[in-house]
């Protein structure tokens, strides 16, 4: 409420900017009804535990960040969307987050140069991002609810993830997704500058970005119930906001 009154900054939006504000988007019930590669038969059992991970543990010296936000360190904000292990990026610079120590004064960057993010990296990274600042996602289906937004990520990522059975379309679905997502230099032979290895954050991050950019593109048919959601003017939002 203090710093409501010092910025003039409604509770609920300042809230919306804390953990606490946002780990009911991360654990929301809503997951469980998410469809969007897969039918609603085939559609693979969520589990709390997968989405714990998305949560990034870090050491007290050491975290991702942006070169460029933190160019005045100290005096300059941390953003709650570094402790996302699904955010590879800064939207506003188009730049990777770089792994960094810390101390009360000094920044030490563990790689040798800033990378520019790749367009499909500052889509999705942009998208979230606006759900965390500003409670819904704007897709090419309408404005979904924050809540809504991490409930479709987790659930390609699980789609995507889980051995497929029943209809081989659904199976050739996966496959082509996964080929496209493999062919990026992002998460395929050649790793990025600031990685010895393809970590599974960049590999799960691509494959989400992979997959709503395909239905988007219209390169491929998905058959869930909220895939409308990635085409223009084709269907309705799950709830339009404002």
């Amino acid at each position: 409420m203090a710093l409501s009154v010092k910025t003039g900054v409604q509770p609920e939006v300042i809230r919306r900017t804390t953990f606490t504000g946002v780990l009911p988007f991360l654990f929301s019930g809503s997951i469980k009804e998410k469809t969007v590669l897969l039918t609603r038969s085939a559609r693979p059992l969520s589990s709390l535990l997968e989405w714990l991970p998305w949560l990034r543990k870090e050491k007290q010296i050491q975290l991702m960040a942006c070169r460029s936000c933190m160019t005045n360190y100290p005096k300059v904000a941390i953003p709650l969307s570094w402790r996302l292990t699904i955010v590879l990026s800064c939207p506003e610079h188009r730049l990777m987050l770089e792994p960094a120590l810390v101390s009360a004064f000094n920044v030490h960057w563990l790689s040798e140069e800033a990378e520019a993010s790749p367009y499909l990296v500052h889509t999705l990274d942009s998208r979230i991002c606006q759900a965390l600042v500003e409670g819904y996602v704007e897709l090419p289906g309408g404005k979904v609810p924050a809540a809504d937004w991490f409930g479709l990520m987790q659930r390609i990522h699980e789609e995507l993830s889980r051995p497929q059975y029943g209809e081989w379309s659904n199976s050739r679905l996966i496959q082509k997704i996964w080929t496209v997502a493999d062919c990026c230099p992002q998460i395929g032979k050649e790793t990025w500058k600031s990685f010895e290895y393809i970590s599974p954050d960049r590999r799960r991050s691509m494959l989400i970005a992979t997959a709503m950019d395909l239905i988007e593109r219209g390169l491929i048919t998905p058959v869930g119930d909220d895939a409308n959601l990635f085409r223009p003017d084709r269907g309705r939002a799950l709830s339009i906001v404002g």
